[in-house]
């Protein structure tokens, strides 16, 4: 947008005082909102401050439009008039959400009335909202939010300069959490070991989160520890050189609201196996730009993964098409989504005044 030459802003929390930093022509403002040190809450309360003193900056700003990505940190935003675009980045009304536990379980339904009543003020005070996904886009509509959909998108001239080629390792970059299925991947995996045996390309699993420990667990009692390598969260640029050099990538996930990880995969030519779930579903074309299965079923994924190990052409096909498919994703495609659709409300707002 600052490269469009619109003026932008960029409100975030630090613990300190305001200060006002400009980046690439973006201003970024530190809203010296205190820190409640209530992580084991997701931040919500210190996210719902920051949110009343965001509004005083805000309502001083008197910007065109305001965007929200957080519902907590929109709160407080919404009572201002205008036009306010929420675009949602998390399941909605938490849905979908997988936890494993009696206790977190527990936890999570004393907290679901509220983030329904936070979440749903923050839907109705909004003058439309973004959906990325086509099966987030339906559920919206059908409970009568105005609604578009526009996807994540990604800089694809930040993949130009990173050389793309194969080393014979699988790959699977995010977070270890129960929701992202990395368990499945292991599985399916395991079963690809025993058919090939000594043949088997190396799985590299990059990460940090929760399940860590339980899955290096599942490794080591399927024999694997030689096979499998475990890789701590690494620098973006240093993750895409990984991804630039694996035979695939693979998102074994029971639940994304987008999956930009596929994007970037693709954008380097990289054929995807990906779980058939809202995001990725909307990205992939099964069998042109990469391959879709069940969620959960690490049968049918050990099967595609076969066949990507064993066809070489097929890998490079795949990987192909997905190039292409990339380009409909770029920052600059993107952005003239959103700033048709800002042009759109602020024409609309116009009239509604006058």
């Amino acid at each position: 947008y600052a490269r469009k030459k619109y003026e932008v802003y960029i409100l975030r929390r630090m613990r300190r005082t305001l200060i006002i930093e400009e980046i690439n022509d973006v201003k970024i403002i530190n809203i010296g909102s205190p820190e409640l040190h209530d992580a084991h809450f997701k931040s919500v309360f210190t996210k719902l401050i920051f949110s009343k003193y965001a509004k005083k900056f805000v309502e001083q700003l008197k910007p065109d439009i305001i965007h929200f990505t957080d519902a907590y940190t929109a709160f407080y935003l919404t009572d201002i008039e205008g036009c306010k675009v929420f675009t949602l980045h998390s399941p909605l009304y938490d849905w979908t959400r997988i936890r494993q536990g009696f206790v977190s379980n527990l936890l999570w339904l004393s907290k679901r009335p509220f983030n329904l009543w936070i979440q749903t003020s923050v839907l109705k005070k909004s003058s439309i909202i973004v959906a990325l996904n086509s099966h987030q886009e339906q559920i919206l509509k059908n409970l009568g939010y105005k609604v578009i959909r526009i996807p994540n998108g990604i800089d694809l001239s930040e993949f130009n300069s990173i050389k793309s080629a194969e080393e014979e390792y699988i790959l699977y970059g995010g977070r270890l959490s129960i929701e992202k299925g990395v368990h499945i991947l292991i599985k399916a995996y395991s079963k690809v070991a025993k058919k090939l045996r000594g043949q088997t390309p190396q799985l590299i699993i990059i990460g940090s989160g929760p399940e860590e420990a339980r899955l290096k667990g599942l490794v080591s009692r399927l024999g694997l520890k030689t096979k499998i390598k475990f890789l701590p969260h690494l620098p973006r640029r240093l993750f895409l050189n990984f991804m630039s050099g694996s035979i695939m990538f693979v998102l074994p996930s029971f639940y994304e609201t987008f999956g930009v990880a596929v994007l970037e995969a693709m954008a380097l030519g990289k054929p995807v196996i990906a779980s058939d779930i809202p995001g990725p579903r909307d990205i992939i074309t099964h069998g042109h730009d990469g391959l879709k299965f069940r969620a959960g079923d690490f049968n049918q994924l050990a099967e595609y993964m076969l066949q990507l190990i064993e066809d070489k052409a097929l890998r490079r096909r795949l990987g192909a098409n997905a190039k292409v498919t990339s380009q409909k994703y770029d920052f600059d495609v993107i952005a003239r989504q959103y700033i048709n659709l800002y042009n759109l409300l602020l024409e609309q707002y116009e009239r509604a005044r006058y």
